[in-house]
């Protein structure tokens, strides 16, 4: 293949999939770069975005490392509190670590998490399957009832009516 062309198609055997990966990665970070200025004038450039804006701010200031760590668990939160970070100008000094924190911690629930359910239900998948998913629909349940709750109490506390939540 001649030369040239090798720069262009990098698929031959003379490239390890180490060096296309890290091309791969290159150009990956150059596109949010290109796509961190357009996220910011799409999402935080009118009234609502800059209260949303506001918001990540307090939270950020407020619960800071925790809330990343949580958000680890939190299916899309990892990108969520990522971007927000970014968009706000998170200090780095304080993101790596809590990232870092916040991977080793869910790896390890996942291995024990794994471990655990590995053992239990060795001759029996399919029981750890009905086991997981009933357990993901009760927790579903109970965080959307404690959500309901919170709501209902923060208007009664804001119309002040002190109504029951019955």
């Amino acid at each position: 293949m001649p030369r040239a062309l090798r720069r262009v198609v990098p698929l031959t055997s003379e490239y390890s999939g180490t060096r296309l990966l890290a091309r791969a990665n290159g150009a990956w970070s150059a596109a949010g770069d290109r796509f961190g200025p357009f996220a910011e004038r799409r999402f935080f450039s009118t009234g609502k975005g800059a209260q949303r804006r506001a918001w990540a701010e307090r939270s950020l200031r407020r619960f800071g490392v925790p809330l990343i760590i949580l958000c680890r668990f939190i299916p899309g939160g990892r990108t969520a509190i990522t971007l927000s970070c970014g968009l706000i100008g998170y200090p780095r000094r304080r993101f790596v670590p809590a990232t870092a924190a916040a991977g080793l911690i869910w790896a390890l629930y996942a291995f024990f998490l794994g471990r655990l359910g590995g053992k239990a239900f060795e001759d029996q998948p399919w029981a750890g399957f009905l086991v997981a998913f009933g357990v993901t629909i009760v927790l579903s349940a109970l965080v959307e009832a404690a959500r309901r709750i919170s709501s209902r109490l923060k208007a009664s506390h804001r119309t002040g009516s002190g109504r029951s939540l019955r």
